[in-house]
């Protein structure tokens, strides 16, 4: 699938750091610093469940956009309730401290808000999107996220980010199966790191989408 390219809340751990979560990656302290060109380059593969990441830096940015493609168990329509449902992303999503719906529009559409823990030393971030809902057939739904940083006034303390929107098509498939394919980037706003910033763009997609098989086990 070739997606728009964008921001993303799959990138959303944001400047959010864990050292357990670093622990278990032995390859990303070699590469905090890597370079990283305007073609995509695969920085990540796992086969359980089977996943692919990729980055590439785009002209005039020193954070990297991601892209990934994903194998998940679980159905589409919990798939859906799941993104829809912003009071429990702290269920499934990395590093979330609150997370709450601000304004429902309709059933495909919704305004949430999210605040992620950054490491020690670093401001927290939070962030309003506005998540929409499209599908495409039966089998076939399209996911859009777009920040919305003016929707409500900043918190004292807490970064806005000013961007962190995606594009992700999900693929129902025999067997109660999922292909997840997904492109973005964020921008974490203040002062931060770009190689902070880019570990979390690294590892931030990959740890998501095991806590979101984790819910779809569960809700499917």
């Amino acid at each position: 699938m070739k997606t728009i390219a964008v921001i993303s809340i799959f990138s959303a751990g944001l400047i959010l750091g864990s050292s357990a979560v670093q622990a278990k990656d032995d390859n990303d302290l070699a590469v905090l610093q890597e370079r990283v060109g305007p073609e995509w380059q695969l920085i990540k593969q796992s086969s359980k469940p089977e996943m692919r990441t990729w980055a590439k830096r785009e002209d005039g940015q020193q954070i990297r956009s991601f892209r990934i493609e994903a194998n998940l168990s679980g159905t589409l329509d919990a798939f859906v309730r799941t993104a829809m449902d912003g009071n429990n992303y702290s269920r499934w999503h990395w590093q979330i401290l609150e997370s709450r719906t601000l304004k429902r529009i309709s059933p495909q559409e919704s305004i949430l808000y999210l605040k992620h823990k950054a490491p020690y030393s670093l401001p927290d971030r939070d962030v309003v999107v506005r998540v929409q809902m499209k599908t495409l057939s039966p089998s076939e739904t399209v996911l859009h996220v777009e920040a919305l940083p003016d929707f409500i006034p900043p918190s004292p303390g807490v970064v806005r980010m000013p961007a962190e929107n995606m594009t992700v098509k999900v693929t129902a498939r025999p067997g109660k199966q999922l292909l997840v394919e997904a492109e973005g980037f964020f921008d974490p706003g203040g002062k931060a790191p770009d190689w902070a910033a880019n570990f979390v763009q690294r590892s931030a997609p990959y740890n998501i989408l095991l806590g979101l098989q984790r819910i779809l086990a569960l809700e499917s």
